[in-house]
């Protein structure tokens, strides 16, 4: 009441002369639409509780279907309502005002009294008018939201906006407006909601939990667009999380998984999309609990191993995370849970995921924390042969987890050493014994053979045969019972010869029993993406904010910022300081400034001397004005040739 009273106060200071007022009546006649409109909001601005039927003829104005009229309409209430009409706090209705106490007061018997009361009573009834005319407003603004025009909806969007961020009243109907309009059709409209919603947070984050029980209802709806409910998790996986308050973690988790018993179907492609956001969420979400149980884990088990087979890798690598963060919490990690890390390992999806850096994290938590050796040789070795069918840049990390596993489990080192020599060796027969006779070829024919029930006891993994107990079995599904032990890392003997030179840097550092030390992410800067940069000889980007959301990509790329190989800087190292991967480059550049150079001499060597004596004449003797030195020359073109003949030719296959 007091506000009001204010505001009006502070209005009618300045009263309109009668010339002024006949002006504006004259405009409010004859005028434009924009000056009709600047005539209305002056008369509201000037005494807004003598000026209702200006109030009303802008919300009539706003209500018409001239799209043109609505746009400059809810301009000119925005205006309105946000400099003389709303207070910050939330309007009082009439109903709620305490009538019946003034008048058993008797307000009619003092003069001076009664005049103080009629005052405060005429404020009441001008504060309800406002609530109600601004509810109409509100309800024309949710109107025009739905209109088709994209204009006109993000107009509207900006003025629920600025008044729910600004002004109390009515804020549950305009986080309502805000909240449903995230399943609009339009993309941009709705990502324009989601962005607000963020910015509504960063300024008020005590509506945190308020905004969170509003998308609650929006996804749990049983008539929610697919497109509402995307928007709406990727909006809550976005929110600023703090350790200082973990009931917002711990309802956010209750909200995920609720959602995902009521909406999702893992089976269903349509909501892979979804349910990544989800298990990104939960993933997010669950280190800020602080020290609430793991009930909720514990009851939806069995559904996350059930992501893990049935979803797309992406869900799987998620579900495999969230699984390993809770039984780390407890202390307990399952065999369950390394089954089904190591059945990943032979997902022919692998290759083609986005989530490479979190499933390389979780292979080197996971490895290290297992207390089982055998299972741990196992991983170890899956993942050398890995190698063979990735891209280098995967193959590179992967011998950062290797490194690391072999300094932390010396057991897993010794598989570095050849295997041991009493199995059965097969040899090649010298040329100079000739073929076998007869009689040794009727020896051979009453050797025992290999029957059909034997072979069918030999067991069958994927086409390939492994014979029961004779040593290591790739495709068991229990890693610890492959007997990875009754073998040895034969595969580092192929991989010394791949083809990217990093890859074979990696091997040598892993062979001499040191740990990978590689200060970049190693994913981005030997990926093929990367070298096309290099090979381009792109200028470093600049690093530039992607909007106001704190899910900002981060330059961890060394390369992202290296000058390119063809500049002075580059070059200008030496060989030993270039990166294994980048020496072609450097070598190219250096041979081609060599050749650069062999043709300037080339040139130099082939002038005439009456062509250097030409060039040098200025006016009058040439000789004589430049003081030519021929014996200097002499030394020159010697020191030229000298220099050419160092330089190494383009056509040396040495090089």
């Amino acid at each position: 009441m007091n506000t009001c009273t204010t505001h009006t106060r502070n209005s009618g200071v300045a009263k309109v002369k009668g010339s002024d007022d006949s002006w504006l009546k004259n405009i409010l006649t004859s005028g434009t639409l924009a000056d009709k409109h600047a005539a209305l909001v002056m008369r509201i601005q000037t005494s807004p509780v003598h000026h209702f039927p200006a109030l009303d003829a802008l919300i009539s104005s706003a209500r018409k279907k001239s799209k043109r009229e609505n746009l400059m309409s809810i301009d000119s209430l925005l205006e309105v309502f946000a400099t003389r009409l709303l207070p910050p706090r939330k309007l009082i209705p009439l109903g709620h005002r305490p009538l019946t106490e003034i008048l058993e007061q008797g307000f009619a018997s003092d003069k001076a009294k009664s005049k103080h009361l009629d005052r405060v009573v005429m404020m009441w009834v001008f504060e309800d008018v406002v609530k109600r005319q601004f509810s109409v407003f509100v309800e024309t603004l949710a109107r025009l939201v739905q209109e088709p025009e994209i204009n006109i909806k993000s107009k509207a969007l900006n003025v629920a906006y600025t008044l729910l961020s600004s002004y109390p009243e009515k804020e549950q109907e305009l986080l309502t407006l805000l909240v449903t309009t995230m399943g609009d059709s339009n993309k941009k409209v709705a990502s324009r909601c989601v962005y607000y919603l963020q910015m509504l947070l960063r300024k008020h984050p005590l509506m945190t939990m308020i905004v969170i029980k509003e998308i609650q209802q929006l996804l749990l709806r049983p008539n929610a667009k697919l497109r509402a409910q995307y928007y709406a998790v990727t909006f809550l996986t976005q929110l600023e999380l703090s350790r200082r308050q973990p009931e917002i973690a711990v309802k956010l988790v209750s909200l995920y998984f609720d959602f995902f018993k009521a909406v999702i179907k893992p089976d269903d492609e349509a909501h892979y999309k979804l349910l990544s956001a989800v298990l990104t969420g939960i993933n997010r979400a669950n280190p800020f609990r602080g020290n609430s149980g793991n009930d909720m884990f514990e009851k939806n088990a069995q559904d996350l191993f059930r992501i893990t087979h049935i979803g797309s890798f992406n869900c799987s690598i998620q579900a495999l995370m969230l699984l390993y963060q809770v039984m780390e919490t407890s202390q307990k990690i399952s065999d369950r849970f390394y089954r089904a890390l190591y059945g990943s390992l032979f997902d022919p999806r692998l290759g083609t995921s986005s989530k490479h850096n979190l499933y390389i994290n979780l292979l080197e938590k996971a490895i290290l924390a297992d207390p089982k050796i055998n299972r741990v040789r196992a991983m170890s070795k899956r993942l050398l042969q890995l190698c063979f069918q990735t891209p280098p840049n995967f193959a590179c990390a992967l011998f950062v987890v290797i490194s690391k596993v072999l300094v932390a489990r010396p057991a897993v080192h010794t598989m570095l050493e050849p295997e041991d020599d009493d199995r059965e060796h097969f040899e090649d027969v010298d040329d100079a014994v000739g073929a076998c006779d007869d009689d040794s070829y009727k020896d051979n024919q009453n050797e025992p053979t290999i029957s059909n029930n034997q072979l069918a006891d030999k067991s069958v993994h994927g086409g390939i045969r492994f014979p029961n107990g004779s040593g290591y079995e790739p495709l068991k599904r229990e890693p610890q019972f492959a007997n990875a032990e009754m073998s040895a890392f034969w595969e580092i003997q192929l991989l010394r010869r791949h083809f990217h030179p990093s890859v074979v840097t990696f091997l040598e550092e892993i062979i001499n029993g040191k740990v990978v030390q590689y200060q970049s992410d190693v994913l981005q800067d030997f990926s093929l993406a990367r070298f096309l940069d290099r090979f381009m000889f792109k200028n470093p980007k600049k690093h530039t904010k992607r909007g106001d959301s704190i899910m900002q990509p981060t330059i961890t790329s060394k390369r992202a910022t290296a000058p390119p190989v063809n500049s002075k800087q580059f070059l200008s190292q030496k060989e030993s300081k270039i990166e294994p991967d980048e020496v072609f480059f450097y070598k190219y550049f250096q041979m081609r400034k060599a050749a650069g150079l062999q043709r300037q001499f080339k040139k130099a060597k082939d002038k005439d001397m009456d062509d250097v004596v030409e060039d040098m004449e200025v006016d009058g003797d040439a000789l004589s004005t430049a003081h030519f030195d021929f014996a200097r020359s002499v030394i020159t073109t010697l020191e030229i040739e000298i220099v050419a003949s160092a330089t190494p030719s383009l056509n040396n296959p040495s090089i």
